[in-house]
């Protein structure tokens, strides 16, 4: 397991998506309501491995970790299934 300390805006980037996001949807919503750069967060989540990227559509790599009230991101799981998920949305993945 990787850990990552993340600030509160990164955190709820991830958990906005949860499922596919365009990035336009991203901005308006964190960067105009929330008054944070969504861009700037996305690309250090991405750097981090945090993100997947298709297209432009956004999504978490990164599982909740209930029992100890964490995030943690199981990164050769999530990829699968990260790559499971585009399969089924796109018909390919990446």
């Amino acid at each position: 397991m990787i850990e990552h300390s993340l600030g509160a805006a990164a955190l709820s980037i991830l958990e906005s998506l949860a499922k596919p996001t365009r990035l336009e949807d991203i901005v308006k919503v964190f960067s105009e309501e929330k008054g944070f750069d969504a861009v700037n967060e996305i690309e250090s989540l991405e750097k981090k491995g945090l993100v997947f990227h298709e297209g432009e559509r956004f999504f978490s790599l990164v599982l909740e970790n209930k029992n100890e009230k964490q995030i943690a991101s199981t990164m050769p799981y999530a990829i699968g299934d990260a790559r499971h998920a585009a399969k089924a949305l796109y018909g390919s993945t990446v």
